[in-house]
This record gives C-alpha cells, sequence and structure tokens, in this order.
C-alpha cells in the first residue's frame, strides 16, 4: 500500500485583477509518494509557484482556489 504525503486532483488558482479574475493554474492534478522524489518543471510563469503556495495555502487574498480533492501530510520531528 503506498503511503502518499501530497494529492491534489483539479487544482485551480484564479487572481482577481481590476474587475476580472485569471486563471494562473487550471486542473493540476499529482501525488507524491512517502520516499519519492517529485520535480515541477515549466516556463517562466507557468504556474509552478502559484500551486505550491495554493497547495500550503499562502496565496495573498485578491486569489481564489478550487480543488476537487486535496490531502497534504506534513513532516514531523522525529529524532
Amino acid at each position: 500500500m503506498s503511503d502518499i504525503i501530497v494529492k491534489t486532483t483539479g487544482l485551480c488558482a484564479d487572481f482577481k485583477i481590476k474587475d476580472r479574475m485569471v486563471r494562473a493554474v487550471n486542473r493540476v492534478s499529482l501525488s507524491l509518494e512517502r520516499g519519492k522524489t517529485l520535480v515541477i518543471l515549466g516556463e517562466s510563469g507557468s504556474g509552478k509557484s502559484t500551486y505550491m503556495k495554493a497547495l500550503l495555502r499562502i496565496l495573498p487574498k485578491t486569489a481564489a482556489v478550487a480543488v476537487s480533492y486535496t490531502h497534504l501530510t506534513l513532516p514531523t520531528n522525529r529524532e
């Protein structure tokens, strides 16, 4: 059984610019298992940082995030 620590399905992020909403991230779905590495590649302005900020819920108040499903397991301090 896989130990998924991050999973999103259909994540979208929009920003209010003047009087309209502009989509910055459009229906991104991914999952990451514990112990695995995930690389997010894309051109400048393609939404990589916006996706991560949406996942961590640290976007500015001018943003609106919609997601079908999200799961985030944060690591604990184990020594």
